[in-house]
Order: structure tokens, then sequence, then C-alpha cells
């Protein structure tokens, strides 16, 4: 019993200990530097939290949650800026100046940056503008996967974006094949017939 407490102290321990990584967001479009110091929430709670509870942004601070589509303002104290970017890092939305007591939403989007109030209007961000997160704490084993994962080929988006579509097409197909079969269909040449006209229609 003693000997996994002492396990179980030093694994909580070693979690507690784990640095929360940091990052330089930098606009490559623009050629600005969207904030200096931006934390990571990538865990439940972390995402939950937020920037609850603070009374404050200082200028060059952020905080980045991934993955995220959409967050509340509820309870906060301070105004923020909200940049919504996609797993390539290109920003997708952004808002300036979001008071507390509000929602926002991008669906498109793979994650949001929160910034001071401000810096979206000072780096002149817009959708479209493709973003560089560099790591300027520490590089961990665990920061550096991130940051793989911040600058993906582009050979593996477009393979990425490939197998969804046609996961989805085969999904939608599968739909159609059995409905036509219950109404007395052969499956075979269900496919035949709408396969031409689907995949032409059709969106991932």
């Amino acid at each position: 019993m003693n000997l996994a407490r002492r396990m179980l102290g030093k694994l909580t321990e070693g979690r507690r200990q784990e640095p929360n990584p940091r990052w330089k967001i930098s606009n490559l479009t623009r050629g600005t530097v969207l904030a200096e110091r931006v934390e990571t929430a990538n865990r439940g709670a972390t995402r939950r939290k937020g920037l609850l509870g603070r009374d404050g942004l200082p200028s060059g601070e952020g905080l980045w949650i991934v993955p995220c589509e959409s967050v509340h303002t509820f309870f906060m104290r301070f105004p923020i800026d909200l940049v919504y970017v996609d797993r390539k890092l290109r920003v997708r939305k952004v808002r300036s100046g979001v008071p507390p007591w509000r929602l926002s939403a991008c669906l498109s989007a793979h994650s949001v940056v929160e910034l001071t109030a401000g810096t979206v209007h000072a780096t002149q961000t817009q959708a479209g503008d493709a973003l560089e997160f560099s790591p300027t704490g520490p590089v961990t084993e665990k920061t550096a996967k991130q940051s793989r994962l911040c600058k993906p080929s582009s050979f593996s988006n477009l393979q990425q974006h490939f197998c969804c579509w046609r996961l989805s097409l085969l999904a939608r197909l599968s739909l159609i094949s059995l409905y036509l079969r219950f109404r007395g269909c052969d499956a075979p040449l269900t496919y035949c017939a709408v396969y031409t006209d689907v995949s032409a229609r059709l969106t991932p």
C-alpha cells in the first residue's frame, strides 16, 4: 500500500512539474507579432477555465486554446481579442474587443487565441493571414510534438483532406445504397448509377 502511494505521488508530482509550453505568435502575412508569451490550454480543466479569475491580460501575452471552436466571456473582468485559426494556422475569423458576457464561435476553426484587447487592430490581422507558432521556453518532447503539429506539410494536409473526402463520400454512398436496397434496387447497380453524379455534388 505504501509503495503504491509513493508511486502515485511521484506520478502526480511529475504531472504537476510538467512545464506549460509558451509560444511566440507571428503574423507571416503582415510581418507583425501578435504576442511574445502565449500559454497553452490543451487539457479539459485549462480549456474550461481559460482566462477566468484574472484581473487582466498584460500586453504581449495570450492564451492558445486547442482544440476549440467557440468561447464565452461569462464572468470575465476585461475585454479580449479573439483569433480563430485552422489546422494550417490560417486565420479563419477575428473578433476585436469582445466584452464580458458574450459568446463567439467559428465552426471552421481548430483552435482560438485569446489576446489583449487591441492586438488585432495593432497587428492588422485579418482572415486568411498565415500565422507561425514558435516555442519560447524549454523545448520538451511534448512541446516539440506540438511544434511539429504547428507546421504541417502541404502534402500531409492534402492527403488528410483527400482521406476525409473519400470517407465522407463512401459513407454517403453506403447510405444511398442501403436505402435503394431497401426499396428493392440492386446495390452494385446503385454505385454505378450514382457515383458520377454524387462525386461531383457531394463535399466532405
